[in-house]
């Protein structure tokens, strides 16, 4: 292949090989041993078997495309057993050759099925929904509502858990142990709320985020159930002088962990975190002082106060949003993931009215460094608490405004890259950028026009805006809709539908794993992974009639993404006023940042090289409120030269069998990039372009210097002096010293941006 980066001389990767006739023998020979031995597990294994025996022959490609078709038969009959006990319930008639392989339904893992997703009532004729017909009546607040107790530190737990309105003021401080903590006190001492201790793994087990980028081993890991378990961790670990950090589902890239020697908070218990997951945890604890739990509070002004355990799933409150008819207006896309691992690190969703998760929160209890509950509502001082990295305490529950459930009007669709996120154009209509001659579909100056016209509606009216590109697909993927779908056509994601896909995303983590034996350049990798990524995605375009489902449920329409592990990066651009408009936003920053890493993906290609294996996925979102997200500042009307009207984040991933230093090459690369844009109506000022804090970015760098020093200094100057100074009154109104707080909770790589040592 060429090494010039020329655009005339990219060549495109070669055509995927053709199924030869090896393809049918083994989709036979695991057809019969699946039907024989009537367990889907075995038919895998032979899958399995006969993939890793074949790799020795001279065409590991070829081998590859030949067990694909297996492949897709083992999914395919994973979904059947599903849809056949779901048959069988309702007293259908069902096949008995799938009756019989119940037993299998969690392929390569032991967890039971997924729990059936409740059907969410319908409306009545005059419009209200069943669950909600009388205000007098509060929507259930799962198992873990809080029960009454004739203790005393019971009857305290429960006073703090749920107010009943606003006006009644919870105490700001609660001490929920009475126990006091000597250095080398031994663990058993550590109590939950119920006086038995709280459950650790052995010590110096090692920790390992999902990407499997980080490992550390900590001095000893801790499993809380209660908030009681929580705040007589801190107080052993402050006298013991270790510092303490949570982790949920360890869904973060970046080095905001704990380190080796320390305490780690494991919200989840640890088998459950690392676990490929069908199931993710859907029962809240019983415990009134438990911390996975969703309890109402009020509704107010058409929205309601909802309170929410820190450990929390996603999938623990679709199910409550479902039955309740409550619901956030975004979300990240995974089911896998606690609340307060979405909140703390400001995560966010997509859709131009919608900041962060953390943005949604109007009251955070959290574990002081004196190992007491706290409680914070004030507003300037929640756009620290709510989005803290962790740095304030332990978080342990947090209420959060939620607005009615409404439905999702889906009609995702596949269309050329060109007119799917068309590139930059001239006023004429004439593309401002190259193109890749592999994606250059032939569209007229019209046909960009029309295309841009749409994308522009898309991302300023459309209730969720999402855009996918993966590597050498002539297709990118868009998923644009609006909430205003009829509840009475509306329909959750099939449980069958849920299990398939988790099935697709382990059965493509292990493909990925058996190609990396025969790493080569990874070409074909790149383009096998890409492809099927591509091929089961959904397309109606053609459908007569768009799919409404509840919008909880098209969040996290896509499962399975906790099953494939990868590597990502993540920058937030600023959508800044145009030249000739200032008052009206440039929407071609996100044409422009979009086809900039098109480009320099296929110059890698022009060179052998192929850092990019999963793809590109694009969101449009508004600023937030919160002193530390990425999104702080960038709406900003009220500025001359520097208006700003949202923010754009693009992320890119790849699998980690990639070489690290490929990686890591583009990653800088393309930050070079998308770091060089500046103000339209200022071309000498920089956007203020910033990493997602749980993504990939500490190895990068901002015109050569290190961007945690880059942040310190430049990016986030303003904002930690503002963020600082609420941490110093969160902890006066405490009365925890803030100098413990720093040592506490704590880590290396923020202490570099929020404390620095002085030289």
């Amino acid at each position: 292949m060429s090494k010039t980066s020329a655009p005339d001389a990219l060549v495109e990767p070669e055509e995927m090989p053709e199924v030869s006739k090896q393809s049918k023998v083994i989709l036979k020979k695991v057809k019969t041993v699946t039907k024989e031995s009537h367990d889907i597990e075995q038919g895998l294994k032979t899958w399995e078997e006969s993939l890793k025996s074949s790799l020795e022959s001279d065409r590991p490609e070829q081998v590859v495309v030949d067990h694909w078709k297996a492949l897709q038969y083992l999914n395919k009959m994973q979904a059947k057993v599903i849809h056949n006990e779901e048959a069988e319930k309702r007293g259908d008639a069902v096949d008995e050759t799938l009756k019989v392989m119940k037993k299998s339904v969690s392929i390569l893992t032991h967890f039971p099925s997924r729990a059936a997703t409740p059907v969410v009532a319908k409306k009545s004729s005059s419009g209200d929904s069943k669950a909600s017909s009388s205000p007098k009546t509060s929507p259930k607040g799962t198992e873990a509502d809080a029960k009454a107790s004739s203790s005393s530190a019971s009857s305290s737990a429960a006073s703090s858990a749920a107010p009943a309105s606003p006006s009644k003021k919870r105490p700001a401080v609660l001490k929920l142990s009475d126990l006091t903590f000597a250095k080398d006190d031994p663990l058993d001492k550590i109590v939950e709320f119920d006086g038995k201790p709280v459950k650790h793994l052995s010590k110096g087990e090692e920790f390992e985020n999902f990407g499997r980028n980080l490992k550390n081993r900590p001095a000893v890991t801790f499993e809380p159930q209660t908030r009681t378990g929580v705040c007589n961790v801190v107080k052993w670990a402050v006298a013991n002088g270790k510092r303490v950090r949570a982790a949920g589902y360890r869904h973060t890239w970046s080095s905001i962990y704990g380190e080796d020697n320390e305490v780690m908070l494991s919200m989840i218990p640890a088998k459950v975190a690392t676990s490929k997951s069908y199931t993710p945890v859907t029962k809240t604890k019983t415990q009134e002082d438990a911390l996975a739990f969703v309890t109402f509070l009020r509704e107010e002004n058409g929205y309601a106060y909802v309170r929410i355990g820190a450990s929390t799933t996603n999938d623990q409150f679709r199910l409550w949003a479902l039955e309740n008819h409550w619901t956030i207006p975004m979300s990240v896309d995974l089911v896998e993931i606690t609340f307060g691992g979405s909140t703390q690190p400001m995560t966010h969703g997509t859709g131009i009215k919608n900041g962060t998760m953390a943005d949604l929160i109007t009251e955070v209890e959290f574990v002081n460094a004196n190992g007491e509950l706290q409680i914070v509502n004030s507003e300037q001082k929640l756009r620290a608490a709510a989005g803290a990295l962790g740095v304030l305490g332990i978080i342990t529950a947090m209420t959060m405004k939620l607005q009615k459930l409404t439905h999702a009007k889906m009609r995702p669709y596949k269309t050329a890259a060109m007119l799917g996120i068309p590139p930059p154009l001239t006023a004429t209509g004439k593309p401002d950028c190259r193109i890749p001659k592999q994606l250059d579909c032939g569209a007229s100056q019209a046909q960009l026009l029309g295309a841009q016209k749409t994308f522009e509606s898309q991302i300023a009216n459309e209730f969720y805006n999402e855009y996918f590109w993966f590597p050498f697909q002539a297709q990118a993927f868009v998923n644009c809709w609006n909430d205003d779908g009829d509840p009475a056509e509306s329909k959750p994601l099939s449980q069958c539908t849920a299990l398939m896909q988790d099935v697709q995303a382990t059965l493509g983590d292990s493909v990925n794993k058996v190609l990396g034996f025969f790493q080569g350049n990874g070409k074909f990798m790149t383009q096998f992974v890409t492809m099927a990524a591509m091929s089961v995605l959904p397309d109606l375009s053609g459908a007569k009639k768009p799919e409404v489902t509840p919008v909880i449920e098209a969040f996290y329409f896509r499962r399975g993404l906790h099953n494939m592990t990868m590597w990502d990066m993540e920058l937030t651009i600023p959508v800044p006023g145009r030249a000739d408009k200032p008052d009206k936003p440039d929407w071609s920053i996100i044409n422009r940042a979009w086809w900039d890493a098109i480009n320099l993906i296929y110059d890698y290609a022009a060179q052998d090289k192929y850092p990019v294996r999963l793809g590109l996925a694009m969101h449009i979102v508004s600023d937030s409120h919160m002193y530390m997200a990425p999104e702080n500042g960038n709406k900003n009307t009220t500025s001359k030269l520097h208006k700003t009207f949202g923010s754009l984040t693009i992320n890119i991933s790849t699998v980690p069998q990639t070489p690290e230093p490929l990686w890591f090459e583009f990653c800088q690369a393309l930050a070079d990039k998308w770091h060089s844009y500046t103000y339209p109506t200022d071309p000498q000022t920089r956007l203020n372009t910033r990493a997602h804090w749980v993504k990939q970015w500490e190895m990068m760098t901002y015109d050569g210097v290190p961007l945690a020093e880059h942040y310190r200094k430049v990016a986030y100057k303003d904002r930690i002096a503002e963020f600082t100074t609420q941490l110093k009154a969160i902890a006066t109104a405490g009365k925890f010293d803030y100098k413990v707080m720093r040592k506490t909770f704590g880590n290396p790589l923020l202490d570099s941006i929020l404390w620095p040592k002085k030289s």
